[in-house]
């Protein structure tokens, strides 16, 4: 009814200068909160038409309140929208690599369905947000873009977490993205209030509230309704009172004052003319008037509103047709009807379906109806989308549910489960299955669940936990009826899991198990990744060689089982185990080999790791020049941000750069963080650390030093590293000693060090040196030079000149010192220079 927006001036203002800065190439997050019929659409509406006014791209995507949404859903909504618009072709070429990974959201992009691999479910997830991220960049680029997303309030998983990945990414970008929420729904359970929480400490994203309008702004709004007429204060305190100072209930009520003739235009006069307070009729609550108003149509086109409540806010022509069963005529005056009641309203971006005016409006409809009707409705609405090839078994399965047809129920649900793991909505489809898993009497069937539940727990890197005691008695109960094949498969996740939860030992018994249970029925694809996968855990401990013997024979399975992606990891894991053995080029070979076969198979993530390990073994044999070029290569992928950074942040250190190190690895850690990745995210901790202490910013860097006790292998040597070198740097002796001290106790109870513990090494003798222990620093001399490590090795040669030094041998000293500083100024390694 109001034809301006009233009393947001401040809100607005914000909102625009937001716009403006995002449109100069410092893109942000805004989110608008308040409660239901505040006035966040109008808001947001009127931002819109002003963005649009400046030539910016304004995309719009709306949440949906059904339990199982589809994932993405306001994304999909706005960016498939976009695409409909725009010229697929040129898009694809500007998109590039990441045009792949969104082909299974967005169809129109017109390429084929990305090959299902487990590959790592969380790179997966971050692939994908890149390529969303690039997509929202080509009309950002162009023109500015304004995204809306409404009702986050109901967004799905999956959408909180690209939203909160946006707001970490998009800081150099032409892009606003405003979200609006209702605040009344953020009970301290609520999904979502994390989310808005670390955004409020962080200040990645701007939080604008809006609060009910006051007296006056009641007043203000009813006097642009009628036409600059006075109101009273008594009628404007009243008014308030009722509404609240809520702009959608004081349209609704006032809506409902003017039906009734409770005011009315004095034809005399021309002026607005009300009944005495006390003869105003106003229902007590919007429910109450939205019903009544309901009541007004006929008792058909009021029928015909409420089977449309049951299939959501918005809804298209054709569903709601076969839902109600009626003819074609009977809907169009019903719609035309309910239009003109401003109960409904044409959707907005133009695909021809309609929507409730207000949520509000949808709900107090739909929760009239009695229980009977709703199951009805609901059922009516799964057969409608039954016949439609279109439909989303996620709808389909809603509509089921609703209508407790558990049974038809069970199947849509797993396809619907299926097509979220697809598009990496990874928590959309554990809560599929959580819906239908009491509902399972047949013990296979259930234990089948039980494992489909704990696999999407795992790819969606929550509640790990519960993911093992699920698949621990799904296993179980497989096995115990004879499904051992099946069986094997999920404790191959088991034993993911076992991993991620820091579990080394149990992940290798699952692992052993599986090849245990696999080995008699011969070569099998899953038979190859229990081998590479065990082979991998060894790697990780260092036991180069007990990992090659088992990639070797991961190799041979995977030939004769003709299974690409667990052959192409293995040649990674050999690439990195020979290089470590000394086998630089044959190591160098198998990597390579890795990444091209892995390109070819349009598999990226196996690609990117290869670069990763290529990348460690160009460093640790002092090859920085061929460490850059990787970094080059590894950013073109367009995967994994948070790897590229901490590769950056690694050549950054090499170089001795500390100040731009310190920067990628804060990016690394954030990213990582974000993609629910913890041990990657400590991991480049305890290189930020290093580089903060570079800088002699030796506070900040104590903070991020974990204890490593529970780890073992890589994990647990990068943080002895970050240790020693934190401490020595701050002249801390007393705090660097007890992690000198224990790697040479972990030393003296394994076989000889390889080249690429003697950068180790070389930190905890340094610190034994300035301690005064020289016969611990001998003792690690000693240990050094037994191992399979050459003689002109820098760190070896730094050893010996430091111990000579301190025993006073100092023509030996000056002459392994000279080598040392000679042989890093010719390989850019600045650092140890």
């Amino acid at each position: 009814l109001c034809p301006v927006l009233i009393g947001r001036e401040k809100e607005l203002s914000l909102l625009e200068d937001a716009l403006l800065t995002s449109l100069r190439g410092e893109g942000r997050v805004v989110v608008l909160a308040g409660d239901a019929g505040i006035g966040k659409t109008r808001l947001a509406s009127e931002l819109s038409r002003r963005a649009a006014r400046v030539g910016c791209v304004v995309m719009t995507g709306s949440c949906s309140e059904a339990d199982l949404a589809l994932a993405y859903l306001p994304f999909v909504e706005a960016l498939g929208n976009y695409l409909s618009k725009s010229e697929v072709a040129q898009l694809r070429i500007r998109l590039g690599a990441g045009a792949r990974e969104l082909a299974q959201l967005f169809p129109q992009l017109g390429i084929k369905r990305i090959p299902d691999d487990r590959g790592d479910p969380s790179q997966a997830r971050l692939r994908l947000f890149e390529a969303m991220l690039s997509l929202m960049r080509i009309p950002s680029v162009d023109h500015g873009l304004l995204l809306v997303i409404e009702d986050l309030q109901w967004s799905d998983a999956s959408t909180r977490e690209l939203l909160d990945y946006l707001s970490r990414r998009l800081t150099n970008s032409r892009t606003m993205v405003l979200a609006t929420y209702r605040r009344e729904e953020m009970h301290y359970r609520h999904p979502l209030m994390p989310t808005i929480q670390s955004w409020r400490r962080s200040g990645l994203a701007s939080v604008v509230e809006l609060e009910p309008m006051s007296p006056e702004g009641v007043a203000d709004m009813m006097r642009a309704i009628f036409e600059e007429e006075e109101v009273t204060n008594e009628f404007r305190d009243f008014i308030h009172s009722r509404t609240e100072g809520n702009p959608f209930v004081l349209e609704e009520m006032l809506k409902t004052a003017l039906d009734r003739q409770d005011i009315f235009l004095q034809s005399e006069t021309g002026l607005w003319e009300r009944k005495n307070l006390a003869e105003l009729h106003l229902p007590p609550t919007v429910r109450d008037m939205i019903l009544l108003r309901l009541e007004r149509l006929t008792k058909e086109e009021s029928d015909m509103i409420r089977t449309a409540s049951v299939l959501g806010r918005s809804f298209d022509y054709a569903t709601l047709m076969a839902v109600s069963g009626r003819e074609q005529i009977s809907v169009e005056v019903a719609l035309q009807a309910a239009t003109r009641e401003q109960l409904l309203e044409e959707d907005p971006v133009g695909t021809g379906g309609y929507r409730f005016r207000h949520a509000l409006t949808q709900e107090a409809i739909y929760q009239d109806l009695s229980a009977p009707q709703r199951e009805r409705f609901h059922l009516a609405a799964a057969v409608a989308l039954q016949s439609r090839s279109d439909a989303s078994p996620a709808d389909l399965a809603h509509h089921l549910i609703a209508a407790n047809r558990w049974e038809a129920a069970e199947p849509v649900c797993l396809a619907a489960a299926a097509e979220a793991k697809r598009h990496h909505g990874y928590r959309e489809a554990a809560a599929l299955y959580e819906r239908i898993l009491p509902h399972q009497a047949d013990p296979v069937k259930r234990a089948r669940v039980q494992c489909l539940l704990g696999d999407a727990l795992q790819s969606a890197d929550v509640s790990v936990g519960r993911a093992v005691s699920l698949l621990e008695e799904g296993v179980r109960t497989l096995e115990q009826h004879n499904e051992r094949r099946e069986a094997a498969h999920y404790r191959l996740i088991l034993g993911y899991c076992q991993w991620e939860r820091g579990r080394p030992d149990l992940a290798r018994s699952e692992f052993e198990r599986v090849r245990t249970l696999l080995e008699p029925e011969g070569p099998s694809e899953d038979l190859a990744l229990a081998y590479v996968n065990q082979a991998r855990l060894e790697i990780m401990n260092g036991e180069y060689r007990k990992g090659l013997v088992l990639v070797d024979r991961g190799i041979d399975v995977a030939v004769a089982s003709h299974a690409d992606t667990p052959l192409i990891w293995a040649h990674n894991y050999r690439g990195f185990s020979r290089a470590a053995l000394g086998m630089v080029t044959e190591g160098l070979d198998d990597l390579d080999r890795s990444y091209k076969e892995a390109i070819e198979h349009d598999l990226p993530w196996i690609a990117s790791t290869a670069i990763y390990n290529r990348l460690g073994i160009h460093l640790g044999y002092f090859q920085v020049s061929e460490a850059v070029k990787a970094v080059d290569l590894y950013r073109s992928l367009g995967i994994h941000p948070e790897s590229v950074a901490f590769c950056e942040g690694l050549v950054r250190l090499k170089l001795g750069e500390p100040a731009l190190a310190t920067r990628a690895c804060e990016e690394a850690v954030a990213l990582a963080n974000q993609g629910g990745l913890p041990i990657f995210a400590a991991r480049a901790e305890s290189y930020l650390a290093v580089a903060l202490s570079a800088r002699g910013r030796f506070e900040e860097a104590r903070q991020l030093l974990r204890d490593y006790s529970d780890l073992e292998g890589q994990e647990a040597t990068n943080f002895v590293n970050a240790a020693l070198a934190v401490h020595s740097a701050a002249g801390d002796l007393a705090a660097a000693l007890p992690h000198a001290q224990g790697l040479l106790s972990d030393l003296r109870q394994r076989p000889p060090p390889l080249s690429g513990d003697l950068e180790l090494i070389d930190r905890a003798q340094e610190v034994f040196v300035r301690a005064g222990m020289l016969d611990e620093a001998g003792e690690l001399l000693e240990k050094a030079s037994t191992g399979p490590v050459p003689p002109d090795d820098p760190y070896l040669m730094r050893i010996e000149g430091r111990h000579a030094l301190a025993v006073g041998d100092f023509d030996r000293a000056r002459n392994r010192l000279q080598a040392v500083a000679n042989f890093f100024a010719g390989r850019l390694c600045r650092e140890d220079e």
